[in-house]
């Protein structure tokens, strides 16, 4: 699956808006995909951070980076 966001600075990564039947993921907020100063980041938020990338800071994502949610993954594509 592909994420692209387009229009807005960040979007929230949750089961909503990945993948509805996936109960790993997050229902809330799973991460957080943030375009700042130039550059794409993503901030872990959820409570068991299950999230791939264990971020404890912003960290850049560039586009063909793999995230995982859960057990699932998805890669970053953007224009």
């Amino acid at each position: 699956r592909q994420m692209c966001i387009r229009d807005r600075n960040s979007i929230i990564l949750n089961r909503e808006n990945t993948e509805m039947s996936n109960r790993t993921i997050t229902s809330k907020e799973q991460a957080e995909i943030v375009f700042d100063d130039g550059h794409w980041y993503l901030l872990d938020r959820s409570m068991l951070q299950t999230t791939y990338i264990q971020v404890n800071r912003k960290i850049e994502i560039i586009p063909d980076d793999i995230i995982v949610l859960g057990d699932r993954r998805f890669k970053f594509e953007c224009d």
